[in-house]
């Protein structure tokens, strides 16, 4: 019977469960904490395609009010979509994108608000 009771001495000893459980705690936390920080990552990105998807829009949006201003100081749309004069010459009506004279390189551009 000496064989039995050391075993069953043996089984009830708790030294080591306190740092077991320490150590599963120790790993549910750093999980937790983990998931916070990929939740943070992706919400920060998120936030940044919205906010670039609206600036997008709103350059759109102006760029389509420029060209309707544009068109709307126009008597004849007609002189804007065909080009009646002969190559190398630039036709009676240009747009306000368009730096340079008829000569020089016509480069479209955005004017710089300031």
């Amino acid at each position: 019977m000496n064989a039995v009771t050391t075993t069953t001495t043996l089984l009830r000893k708790e030294d080591g469960v306190a740092l077991i459980i320490a150590l599963m705690a120790t790993m549910l936390l750093t999980g937790l904490g983990m998931t916070l920080m990929l939740l943070s990552n992706t919400e920060m990105q998120i936030s940044s395609n919205y906010r670039n998807s609206q600036e997008g829009l709103y350059a759109a949006d102006a760029a389509v009010e420029r060209i309707v201003q544009d068109l709307l100081l126009i008597p004849r749309w007609n002189d804007i979509l065909t080009n009646s004069s002969g190559p190398g010459e630039c036709a009676g009506t240009m747009s306000s994108f368009v730096d340079g004279t008829c000569s020089s390189n016509l480069t479209p551009t955005i004017p710089d608000t300031g």
